[in-house]
């Protein structure tokens, strides 16, 4: 003998109060059960009656309906966080570019440099302690190029030298270097995952290398 609503007894959609969770099963789960009681001989069996099973499935229309919504608004939803994300990167971009542009160019003083947030320029060759990077970041773009940022004094003979290898524990490499406090991987290649670290240099002098940065387009 099969046991009323069978099909829909499974303990994958069932609560613990004997109801599915999901609002689609939910919705079947009651019309069946709407479908099976709302008869003269039901009503009569159940103690229910008709107005009971029409406010039932006037609820579970509207759940229905509700879910529809949710599912429309999550759609826009996504939508609107693919663009977001599009234009971040347009405008990141282009920030970049334009602070690596105000950064190297010589009339920038000091006063404007600390308005701007961008690095004050250590135009003195110190004997001291090299600078410790520990903010680089790095940024992937579609192209296969990869994006290197960092905090740290420009100036004074100092150059830092920019290190990757394709997965943790791998061989360091060497693939350029900068006076300033970007740099640009032209050669990263798309679909490939990166790790970089960058050593502030002076001479032959070299400090400790950064944390590292992880990037994958």
């Amino acid at each position: 003998m099969v046991e009323p609503f069978s099909p829909l007894h499974t303990a994958s959609t069932m609560a613990s109060s004997g109801l599915p969770r999901n609002p689609a099963a939910l919705a079947d789960h009651a019309d069946a059960f709407v479908a099976a009681l709302n008869t003269p001989a039901g009503q009569a069996a159940s103690g229910l009656t008709a107005a009971q099973f029409t406010a039932l499935s006037t609820a579970m229309t509207d759940l229905r309906t509700f879910v529809g919504e949710r599912e429309t608004a999550a759609a826009t939803y996504r939508a609107a966080v693919e663009k977001v994300e599009g234009q971040q990167e347009t405008a990141e971009a282009l920030y970049r570019d334009l602070r690596r542009q105000a950064n190297g160019h010589t009339a920038m003083t000091d006063e404007l440099r600390a308005l701007a947030g961008l690095p004050i320029r250590d135009d003195t060759p110190s004997p001291g302690a090299l600078p410790a990077v520990d903010d680089l970041t790095a940024v992937g773009r579609p192209s296969g190029s990869n994006f290197l940022d960092w905090s740290g004094p420009t100036g004074g003979g100092l150059r830092y030298e920019v290190f990757t290898r394709l997965a943790a524990g791998g061989e360091w490499t060497l693939v350029g270097s900068s006076t300033s406090t970007d740099f640009l991987h032209q050669e990263a290649g798309a679909g490939v995952a990166r790790y970089y670290r960058v050593v502030a240099r002076r001479g032959e002098r070299a400090g400790e290398p950064s944390n590292e940065a992880a990037v994958y387009v």
